[in-house]
C-alpha cells in the first residue's frame, strides 16, 4: 500500500506534462509538416509533427526526445534548427502530453517511443534515409534504452542533451537536507531499473553528450557518470556556464553546428567500418 503510494508519487514527480500552446510550432516557422496521430489504445492517443527539411532530399531523419514538462509547442524552439539544417524530424508527446491522451508512466510513456519510432522507420524505409535520436533530459531514459534493446530499428548515431545516469542518484540529491524519516521512506522506492546507467553500455552506435557545467537540475557529474559508462565511440561537450539544455536554448548558436558536425562525421565513419 505505501510502495504503491511512493511510487505514484514519484511519478507524479518525473512526469510535468501540461496542455498549454506556448506558440511554437512547425506552422509558425513556415516549415512544410504533417500532423502525426498514433492510437495505441482506445485512451492513449499519440500526437507528434513530421516536418521535412527546408533542404530536399534530406540526409537523415532526427527523431526527437523531449524532457519531463511542458509540451512540443514548448520544446519546438528547442529544434526549429533541425530542417533548416537538410534533416527531417520527428518530435511527439508522450502521453498526457499537450494534445496527446492517456496518463504518463515509465513503462508507458516508452512504449509510446516504441510506436513513435515504429513511425520513423516506416518513414525511413520509404524514403531511405538513416535514424538519428537527439534525446534531451528525461527523454534520455527512453532513447537509450531503445537503442539498447530495441532491434526493429537501431539509430545511426544519438545525441544526448543534459541526460542523467541513474534515477535514484537524482533522488538522493534532490532529497538532501530533507528530514532523514521523509528521505529514507522515498529514496528505496525510487525504481532505478528505468535508469540510463543500465543500458547505455549496450550502444553501439556513435554518441554525443552534452552538459551545462551550471545544470542545477542535472549536475553536470551526473552526465560525465554517464559518459563514462558509455563504450567509444563516444564524444562529450561540456557547455561553459550552460544550465540545463541550454546547448540547444540560449547557447544554440555554438552548439547546433557541432551536432550537425557529429552528425555527418560519424555517420560517414560508421558505415566504413562496416
Amino acid at each position: 500500500m505505501l510502495s504503491s503510494f511512493v511510487s505514484k508519487v514519484i511519478e507524479k514527480f518525473i512526469f510535468q506534462p501540461d496542455h498549454i500552446n506556448y506558440g511554437n510550432s512547425p506552422n509558425e516557422k513556415g516549415f512544410k509538416y504533417e500532423d502525426v496521430s498514433i492510437k495505441l489504445s482506445r485512451h492513449t492517443i499519440l500526437h507528434g509533427w513530421y516536418v521535412q527539411s527546408t533542404r530536399q532530399p534530406s540526409s537523415h531523419i532526427i527523431l526527437h526526445f523531449h524532457g519531463n514538462a511542458a509540451n512540443i509547442t514548448n520544446h519546438f524552439s528547442l529544434v526549429d534548427w533541425i530542417p533548416e539544417n537538410g534533416f527531417d524530424l520527428i518530435t511527439f508527446d508522450y502521453r498526457g502530453y499537450g494534445k496527446s491522451r492517456g496518463k504518463p508512466s515509465l513503462s508507458g510513456v516508452y512504449k509510446d517511443c516504441v510506436s513513435m519510432l515504429d513511425y520513423a522507420g516506416s518513414i525511413s524505409n520509404k524514403i531511405k534515409k538513416p535514424i538519428i535520436y537527439l534525446a534531451q533530459s528525461l527523454g534520455g531514459v527512453f532513447a537509450i534504452k531503445l537503442a539498447s534493446e530495441y532491434k526493429s530499428f537501431q539509430p545511426e548515431s544519438i545525441v544526448l542533451d543534459s541526460v542523467f545516469d541513474s534515477f535514484r542518484a537524482i533522488g538522493d540529491l534532490m532529497t538532501d537536507g530533507v528530514p532523514s524519516i521523509i528521505r529514507n521512506t522515498v529514496l528505496p522506492y525510487i525504481d532505478d531499473s528505468w535508469s540510463p546507467i543500465n543500458y547505455i553500455e549496450n550502444v553501439n552506435c556513435p554518441k554525443l553528450f552534452l552538459h551545462g557545467k551550471f545544470d542545477t537540475i542535472i549536475p553536470f557529474d551526473r552526465g560525465r557518470s554517464l559518459y563514462k559508462a558509455a563504450k567509444k565511440p563516444k564524444e562529450f561537450l561540456d557547455v561553459p556556464a550552460g544550465t540545463h539544455i541550454s546547448s540547444l536554448g540560449e547557447r544554440r548558436e555554438k552548439y547546433v553546428q557541432k551536432i550537425v558536425n557529429f552528425i555527418h562525421k560519424n555517420t560517414v565513419d560508421y558505415h566504413n567500418r562496416g
